[in-house]
């Protein structure tokens, strides 16, 4: 395997941008008065320069980049007939003559970051093949590292590509693809709108990250009470189990979005008027609550007389919970942000008629049977705290910033582990890509027991991304039907896709090794009767070979390690069966254990898998 020193200046004028990163190509060249520069040149030509030789830009000794060869050398006056007119122009302008003393090269190359650059040598190495080992191997590192790292990044900007395009998208793919890590890069990108932005398990504690992603694994009993909503029990005031509807954790994550949606299109100066009512409502209710401990109840009116006293009132988190002292232990449960938009509400009316109409509070508010009790607290509200409210917006106190728009992703793991129809139950038609938002609204198996009008429908807001990881092949579970597979777009992770997981996690003595045997398995896989790609091993099984590799074993033993506690075993479920299983094993035991005898599969491996369409682009 070649390595070939290329220097990426043509006098004052740097190529490396404008030529070969553009164009995926690199050139030598020299000036006729030139005669190191030509015997240097005449020598490379000579040699030629061979699909998959490893390439080195510098400028001057410092090494900007490195790359592969994807194709033979040949003259760039014939590589630029390949190019439009104006590339043609542009490559021209760059050179102070086109003629067959140039000598080109198609090139998968990669701009290295300033912490990976490094001093080369002497410029009189230009051009010539390079023989110092130390920098071979230097090469060889950046290689990996940044075609994985590309690989990598091609990868996941598809699957955000189709994420948006979408809102529902499934990564399939062969066990140990690393499908769930993919997820969380992907949810960092969408969440953060940022293309530097990488998920590492840092931002787990991030609280923009933990408020705008959810994280859940679907297994056999997981249903529809945990996702959407159900009936859970808890115990009242005199400590009797009484049972409450909730949110399920996809509907409370949703309500969190759309209220983001919701604040985004408010301007500063109502989003100003909600922070200051919500900050006196909070002081109201602990004052209401000092009453009760004090005298042990709260009066309140009803809308035509006296209603019965308030007995119990608590925040929790943004919850208000209040009850009156009557014996049918009727309670009202309502979030800040309602008891906000109720009170907006109440003061249009009361400030004109200061008076509410029985009928027109419950078509307005809704929560008949309960009604009284509410008008009773919003009536209190108003009477202790209206003129506070009325001074603090008469002199701007409490501005807020303009609400951002954010986006929300839901990252559902296994999704197929879970009987899927029954835990989405009506949401099979909210999470249709064109039913986001409001026209997808649809009422909940437990909207009778909400009372509020407005809140028994559910839909899920256009900031909401879903992401599901599954197994396809996983035997242990069902199937998901065709109805709901067309709602979500699909990305299948080969194994292959992912084999960059392990260039910086192994040792280089074992990196090649691993990734030759895992091809070499995958292949005897495939060869199986009924296998596909989706049986795969992929590269999360190889990572584990960390845990038996060090200084004091030898390469064929942690591969035997491997083998007998990881891959064996998962082989021989995915035999179980069929006919001559134990031979089958042994099949792909040798192909595991079978290694070519010279040279690597690595240093093709880029070459191999890189190409390049006819316009020289990737």
């Amino acid at each position: 395997m070649s390595y070939i020193y290329f220097g990426s200046k043509w006098g004052d004028k740097s190529l490396l941008d404008e030529i070969f990163l553009k164009y995926n190509i690199a050139f030598v060249g020299f000036k006729d008065d030139d005669a190191d520069y030509k015997k240097a040149l005449e020598k490379t030509k000579n040699t030629y320069i061979k699909k998959g030789t490893k390439i080195v830009i510098a400028e001057g000794i410092k090494v900007k980049a490195v790359g592969i060869a994807i194709s033979d050398s040949i003259t760039l006056d014939k590589l630029i007939k390949e190019y439009n007119n104006k590339d043609k122009e542009q490559i021209k302008n760059y050179l102070s003559y086109i003629d067959d003393t140039i000598l080109c090269v198609k090139a998968k190359l990669y701009k290295l970051s300033l912490e990976d650059e490094f001093n080369f040598g002497s410029q009189a190495r230009r051009f010539c093949n390079i023989k110092d080992s130390i920098t071979k191997d230097n090469i060889d590192k950046l290689l990996k590292k940044y075609s994985g790292n590309m690989h990598m990044v091609n990868l996941k900007e598809n699957c955000i590509k189709l994420l948006k395009e979408n809102y529902n998208l499934i990564l399939t793919g062969a066990p140990g693809t690393g499908k769930t890590y993919l997820a969380k890069q992907i949810a960092a990108r969408i969440i953060f709108n940022d293309d530097k932005k990488e998920y590492i398990e840092a931002l787990e504690e991030d609280e923009d990250f933990k408020n705008q992603c959810k994280f859940v694994q679907f297994h056999p009993s997981y249903d529809y009470t945990d996702f959407v909503e159900g009936l859970r029990p808890i115990k009242d005031s005199n400590s009797n189990i009484v049972f409450e509807r909730k949110d399920g954790v996809f509907k409370e994550f949703c309500k969190i979005a759309l209220k983001n949606l919701i604040d985004s299109q408010k301007d500063v100066s109502e989003l100003n008027e909600d922070t200051i009512i919500k900050n006196n409502l909070i002081k109201f209710i602990d004052d209401v609550s000092n009453i009760v401990n004090e005298k042990g109840y709260f009066e309140i009116d009803g809308i035509d007389r006296k209603a019965a006293p308030l007995d119990e009132i608590k925040l929790n988190n943004d919850l208000v919970y209040f009850a009156p002292q009557i014996k049918s232990r009727l309670s009202v449960s309502l979030s800040l942000d309602t008891i906000i938009e109720f009170y907006k509400k109440f003061i249009k009316v009361f400030k004109v008629k200061n008076k509410w109409e029985c009928q027109d509070f419950i078509n307005e508010f809704g929560y008949e049977g309960k009604h009284t009790y509410i008008h009773g607290f919003l009536k209190a509200f108003y009477e202790k705290y209206n003129s506070q409210i009325e001074e603090e917006l008469k002199n701007n106190t409490n501005t807020v910033k303009k609400v951002q728009k954010k986006n929300f992703v839901f990252i559902i793991d296994e999704i197929n582990r879970g009987e899927i129809s029954k835990i989405f139950g009506e949401l099979f038609f909210a999470i249709d890509t064109g039913y986001r938002g409001v026209k997808g609204k649809v009422l909940t198996q437990y909207s009778n027991l909400i009372d509020e009008e407005s809140e028994k429908y559910f839909y899920i807001p256009e900031n909401v991304y879903i992401i599901g990881t599954m197994n396809d092949i996983d035997r242990s579970v069902e199937s998901m039907d065709f109805a709901m597979r067309r709602r979500f777009a699909w990305k299948e992770i080969k194994a292959k896709d992912t084999q960059y997981m392990l260039d910086n996690i192994l040792d280089n003595e074992v990196l090649d090794e691993a990734k030759e045997r895992m091809n070499k398995l995958n292949e005897a896989i495939e060869k199986i009767e009924g296998f596909n790609s989706c049986y795969h091993i992929g590269a999360s099984y190889f990572l584990k070979l960390k845990n038996y590799y060090d200084n004091s074993r030898d390469n064929k033993e942690a591969f035997t390690s491997l083998w007998e506690n990881h891959l064996k075993g998962l082989l021989y479920e995915y035999l179980r069966g069929m006919p001559d299983a134990e031979n089958k094993l042994n099949e792909l035991k040798n192909a595991y254990s079978t290694l070519q005898t010279s040279g690597t599969s690595q240093d093709n491996n880029v070459a191999q898998n890189t190409d390049i369409n006819s316009n020289g682009n990737q």
